[in-house]
């Protein structure tokens, strides 16, 4: 078991206009301080969301209610994912779990640099630690690097870029970490690894959904010249079953806690035609001063949107927090809910 008590360590994905930390507990962007999904403003910063959370679930075989849920997560100490991957029976132990309490992070400028050195005499006479200690399956140089051997299990690790197509990431040899979908590449990239496996599910209270490992990679674009892009987040998740039980009714979503600068003013809505929930607020003016002195955006405050690409927005629902004083709101408390 993984009994490391407050694994919230991540990296920020900082490469346009927004700041949003990853971490490798299955939760986003809240860090049970300051960190939060924001714009970066020369004035400071404006958060749009607080904090998002992975969640799966599905009828084992009995037709029993199996679910991981992640809200606030490992940043209020409530875990249902756990750092790192799996072995081949699903399982996972301590030493792992600490291993992987990272999130691995490259820059377009370090890729160039790389590709650069490589064509140059075919040799890489200056790796780079970011390149050379990307987690792709087979990397040889891994271990020098980080201390512990990489899993070689044949659905990979971190995606990059096979020259010779042999499965084996090999940085020496001119490979280099990639989005896998376009070939353009991106200003920054952050991958983690989790799992459901690693103790109890503290955050949704629920029987344990059968082992699964997941992949998350995040990236940015820098196009000043295309405010969408350059106000935009792309992330991947990669489900890997390692169970032997089966599910039936698989539902894969994210729960998202808005917070689009000032938050006693949000609202909520969504766009099932565009695969689209998103926040918004209730007037033109977002309130300045907030409470608990929150920054506030003022006159003509933005949309928050997330999106699916490649997925369709099968249901769209809303709770609200019984803290914010709702006669009668609360959250999802058990796994029916």
């Amino acid at each position: 078991d993984c009994d490391v008590p407050n694994l919230n360590n991540g990296t920020f994905l900082h490469a346009n206009n927004l700041r949003a930390l990853y971490a490798a507990s299955g939760s986003q962007y809240w860090d049970g301080n300051n960190a939060q999904f924001a714009f970066d403003y020369s004035e400071g910063s404006f958060a749009t969301i607080f904090a998002q959370g992975l969640w799966m679930g599905g009828l084992d075989p009995a037709a029993n209610l199996k679910l991981t849920a992640s809200s606030y997560g490992a940043a209020s100490g409530e875990h249902d994912y756990y750092p790192g991957p799996l072995d081949d029976p699903g399982e996972t132990n301590n030493g792992t779990c600490s291993n992987y309490d990272r999130a691995w992070s490259v820059f377009r400028y370090q890729i160039e640099a790389h590709q650069a050195d490589f064509a140059d005499n075919g040799v890489i006479d200056n790796p780079d630690p970011a390149i050379l200690g990307w987690p792709g399956r087979g990397n040889p140089a891994f271990s020098a690097i980080y201390g512990f051997e990489l899993p070689n299990t044949v659905q990979g690790l971190a995606p990059f870029w096979d020259i010779d197509q042999d499965g084996n990431y090999e940085p020496l040899d001119g490979e280099y970490p990639i989005e896998a979908q376009h070939q353009i590449i991106p200003e920054q990239m952050v991958w983690t690894i989790f799992n459901n496996r690693g103790n109890f599910q503290q955050d949704s209270s629920s029987p344990n959904l059968t082992p699964t490992e997941i992949h998350c990679l995040a990236w940015a674009l820098d196009c000043t010249d295309n405010e969408l892009l350059n106000n935009s987040v792309f992330t991947s998740y990669r489900f890997i079953h390692r169970g032997i039980e089966s599910l039936d009714s698989v539902g894969i979503g994210l729960w998202t806690d808005f917070d689009l600068g000032c938050f006693t003013d949000d609202f909520l809505g969504s766009a099932p035609e565009l695969n689209t929930y998103f926040s918004y607020n209730a007037d033109n003016d977002d309130n300045i001063p907030c409470v608990g002195n929150v920054p506030g955006f003022g006159v003509d405050p933005p949309v928050q949107a997330i999106t699916f690409l490649n997925q369709d927005l099968a249901k769209f629902i809303y709770a609200d927090n019984e803290s914010i004083g709702i006669p009668g709101a609360s959250s999802p408390a058990t796994p029916a809910e």
